[in-house]
């Protein structure tokens, strides 16, 4: 991550978090920013006879080649900055979106301010393209921080308004469990105007999406329901070109195999070859470094992969 800093409403400097994702590197963990790694002689004849590439996502096309898709993410809320709560949705949506074949290409952190989080939604909104989504996490509550909804409309030129229908889901929700529908929690009814809103089974909390931003709670459980929601709802939004990768074990260190992998890398730039260290996480797997081929080519997916197992003893 990098620190970065923006102008907070009363012109004092405060500092956001990025985090970039680099495209296609997730596989089922975050990546150590793509780093070639190998080294080592004499590869197995079992690990040179392997399965094929892994299909993280099979996307069906009509025909022509499928347009690549991008995401973001922004988090909001002082209380992940300041470390009282761990964030936990950016994990998932990297992987949800990564086995879709969606690249998650940035996730940013900021707090809640809504200057700060207005300039990073259309900063992210830039970087995905027309065709990209962002989703957001975090601000959408009762209380004077949850700035989000006012901060996203202020960012797309338009106001909030109470949303008639999400009024309706709260008085049945609140009135079924004796409770009075307040002005502070009909503030999680404004919603930025125009906005879709695509509803979750089992809540009454909307998920609005204006300008393909999706706005989302903080809340993981609430989180990751809604965002299945959104792709079971948009799925043309959420459906990119298929995916291949190729996981190999090795009991060399990567101090050992960095200079072969950047060899190999430097070969081939258009795939992501990542290494990452046992970190014990791993009880069934006896290994020192794990090494992850990824790329939207299946046949360079296999090159890559031979010229690993030329150079590295390991084992799948």
């Amino acid at each position: 991550g990098r620190a970065s800093g923006g102008k907070g409403r009363h012109g004092e400097r405060r500092g956001s978090i990025t985090i970039t994702i680099l495209e296609g590197t997730l596989h089922g963990m975050l990546p150590r920013v793509l780093r070639p790694v190998l080294t080592l002689r004499g590869p197995t004849a079992a690990a040179r006879s392997g399965p094929a590439p892994r299909r993280a996502f099979t996307a069906g096309t009509s025909g022509g080649v499928q347009e690549e898709r991008r995401a973001g993410l922004l988090v909001i809320g002082n209380e992940i900055l300041n470390g009282s709560i761990s964030d936990v949705n950016l994990p998932f949506l990297a992987r949800t979106l990564h086995n879709r074949g969606v690249d998650l290409v940035r996730c940013e952190f900021v707090r809640d301010d809504p200057d700060e989080i207005a300039d990073r939604l259309l900063h992210i909104k830039k970087l995905v393209g027309p065709t990209g989504a962002v989703f957001t996490s975090g601000g959408i509550g009762p209380t004077h921080d949850d700035v989000t909804y006012d901060s996203i409309a202020g960012a797309y030129g338009v106001n909030c308004e109470l949303h008639a229908p999400t009024v309706a889901r709260m008085e049945d929700h609140y009135g079924s469990q004796g409770k009075e529908l307040t002005p502070a929690r009909l503030r999680m009814a404004k919603l930025p105007l125009g906005s879709e809103v695509i509803w979750t089974q089992g809540t009454w909390v909307p998920l609005a999406v204006i300008e393909r931003t999706y706005i989302l709670p903080g809340i993981p459980k609430l989180f990751q329901k809604m965002v299945n929601s959104a792709l079971e709802q948009h799925p043309e939004t959420f459906t990119g070109p298929t995916v291949f990768s190729r996981t190999m074990f090795t009991k060399t260190g990567e101090g050992d195999l960095a200079g072969s992998l950047s060899a190999i890398a430097e070969r081939h730039p258009k795939a992501d070859i990542g290494s990452y260290p046992n970190t014990g996480k791993d009880p069934d797997k006896d290994y020192t470094t794990k090494l992850v081929v990824i790329s939207r080519d299946e046949e360079l997916v296999k090159r890559v992969q031979e010229e690993i197992l030329g150079a590295i003893d390991c084992f799948e």
